[in-house]
């Protein structure tokens, strides 16, 4: 379920859509209401973000729909929005909606496609935000990270021990505490497993 979220104001949710629109482009947007994320979108683009969709939908109390109009209805709170399209699509985009006061903006080259992630959440919300609120909820003690791409940066810097897989991107790889194996052979679950199984998971 959800403990937190923090919803991107509605107004800058449509200037969102807007500066999309004009572009001929359309955004993914998060709806999240009572513990179920909606997913809405106009119409996919690209066979990227086709199979980001198939990936994804049903996951997590999570699913995807198509409309004519996105639900700005009051009732659900945007909470994120995302694009995942070749650079010079969405690059245009991003120089516009990174002026919006009430939104932060990751623009990213994808790890394992040629394509580029342009995603908005709240203004102060990162993966680094999330961590210290999950740090404060649990009683927790240090945050251990682990990470690939350059959206987890932020969330290195803060952490006492940050773990980049083999596949991450070189800047990520210079922030990190250690290098571990590719997320493709499940490096992070056998990072956790060999530290449980030597008696280090609380240290």
């Amino acid at each position: 379920r959800t403990l937190r979220h923090h919803a991107i104001p509605i107004e800058a949710g449509k200037q969102i859509a807007e500066i999309f629109l004009r572009h001929q482009k359309n955004p993914m947007l998060y709806f999240e209401n009572n513990d179920h994320l909606c997913v809405e979108y106009r119409w996919l683009e690209n066979e990227l973000q086709r199979k980001y969709v198939s990936s994804r939908d049903g996951f997590y109390n999570k699913g995807f729909c198509r409309v004519d109009a996105y639900s700005y209805n009051g009732k659900s709170d945007l909470i994120y929005a995302v694009t995942l399209d070749k650079k010079k699509e969405i690059e245009p985009i991003y120089r516009e909606v990174s002026k919006l006061d009430a939104v932060d903006w990751n623009f990213y080259s994808d790890s394992y496609t040629d394509s580029f992630f342009l995603e908005g959440m709240a203004a102060g919300v990162s993966k680094a935000s999330g961590a210290i609120e999950i740090k404060e909820l649990t009683g927790a003690d240090r945050i251990v990270a682990f990470g690939d791409n350059m959206n987890d940066l932020a969330l290195f810097k803060i952490a006492d021990e940050a773990y980049a897989v083999e596949n991450a991107c070189d800047e990520l790889k210079r922030a990190a505490t250690g290098v571990i194996g590719s997320n493709r052979d499940d490096a992070v679950s056998k990072f956790l497993i060999s530290r449980y199984e030597s008696g280090r998971i609380n240290e």
